[in-house]
């Protein structure tokens, strides 16, 4: 019995053919449009959630009252179908969402994979970089930063006025959901001068 297959990818389809050749749908023509408006999501817990306890709190944490589908697909893991693809736009675009004092990491459904092949082991966060004087707040930084996670995403910086002597850096990161999260690091300034630097996360 073999225990290794090299099967045919249908190249054709996935550069955009979208019909049969009796007319009907194709089959990536079809997955294509379900990954529009789907969401895989899986809650980073070792207490078990049911979609009846996680529906009603999305539903408001999302503004898609009455909208939202959710499908439990195992321990913990959930598809979310939306009826807009700009709904599911939006989730991805704000995440990190967390619920109940949980995680939940939210990742598109590529139409070349299975659900089971989705990679939960990381998700993102913002965290608020506290302790950074002003000639170090700069994206250079901010990816360095963020590089000492899994990898940087995005970075702002507060207003900065007379007013404001510890102006903040806040970055994108990606993180590791298995791993605890970074506290801070000493910023080398010089071999005498070595402060510390606090992370503080948010969503």
């Amino acid at each position: 019995m073999a225990d290794k297959l090299s099967l045919v990818l249908k190249t054709d389809d996935i550069c955009g053919n979208t019909c049969n050749p009796d007319g009907s749908e194709s089959i990536f023509a079809i997955a294509h449009k379900i990954s529009k408006t789907v969401l895989l999501g899986k809650i980073i817990s070792s207490r078990g959630y049911g979609v009846s306890f996680i529906m009603p709190i999305l539903e408001k944490l999302w503004g898609f009252v009455g909208r939202l589908k959710v499908i439990s697909k195992g321990f913990n893991l959930f598809l979310f179908v939306f009826e807009k693809e700009a709904e599911l736009n939006r989730v991805i675009t704000h995440a990190p969402w967390f619920l109940a004092n949980a995680h939940l990491v939210v990742k598109r459904w590529p139409p070349t994979m299975t659900w089971e092949q989705i990679d939960f082991s990381k998700s993102c966060i913002w965290v608020h970089v506290i302790g950074l004087p002003l000639p170090q707040l700069n994206k250079e930084n901010a990816t360095r930063i963020g590089d000492a996670f899994a990898g940087f995403l995005d970075y702002e910086i507060s207003k900065v006025d007379v007013l404001n002597t510890s102006p903040v850096m806040k970055i994108k990161v990606e993180f590791w959901v298995d791993k605890p999260l970074l506290t801070g690091f000493n910023n080398i300034i010089s071999e005498e001068h070595q402060p510390w630097v606090r992370f503080s996360m948010s969503t």
